[in-house]
């Protein structure tokens, strides 16, 4: 496990054990993304995701690759007018 580096707030805590925000009662957002993104979970660990999408606050995920031994941070960078 890693340490945490500060205290994140109280959300979700999914079967992966990574803290979802904005996830639907059933976990269809985490699915989609991994999913989407064709990671091996067993390799790749969502660890924090922010699916709240409103005009201030960005869509979001921190994820861990256990393959390379990194941290990868996801931002949406879409914006509309």
């Amino acid at each position: 496990t890693y340490a945490r580096c500060c205290e994140l707030p109280k959300h979700n805590q999914q079967a992966t054990g990574g803290i979802i925000v904005g996830e639907d009662p059933v976990g269809l957002h985490e699915a989609a993304f991994m999913k989407v993104i064709g990671f091996d979970k067993s390799k790749v660990e969502l660890y924090y995701a922010h699916f709240h999408n409103t005009v201030d606050q960005a869509v979001y995920c921190i994820l861990v690759d256990h393959v390379w031994k990194t941290v990868v941070l996801c931002i949406r960078g879409s914006l509309s007018l």
